[in-house]
């Protein structure tokens, strides 16, 4: 995305954006739909208590921090 979009590498690069690695996602987007695949991490509203994620489904939206930290620690704990 980076390389395709200039505007994004910054995110990447000032650790704004961070990228959930999974070992078992379905080609399927549909079937990822309970997956993280990123979140935003920074900024005035990650601040205030709310991050941006893209679900394995590809939708978008703003989820509480605490519910973001638990899906991680989930995926953590299934490893």
């Amino acid at each position: 995305m980076p390389v395709k979009s200039p505007y994004w590498r910054s995110w990447f690069v000032d650790d704004a954006m961070v990228i959930v690695w999974h070992k078992n996602l379905n080609p399927d987007p549909r079937d990822n739909a309970r997956h993280i695949l990123a979140y935003h991490d920074k900024g005035l509203i990650a601040e205030g208590g709310h991050k941006w994620v893209c679900w394995g489904d590809l939708r978008a939206e703003y989820i509480k921090t605490e519910d973001l930290q638990a899906n991680l620690k989930n995926l953590k704990d299934r490893r």
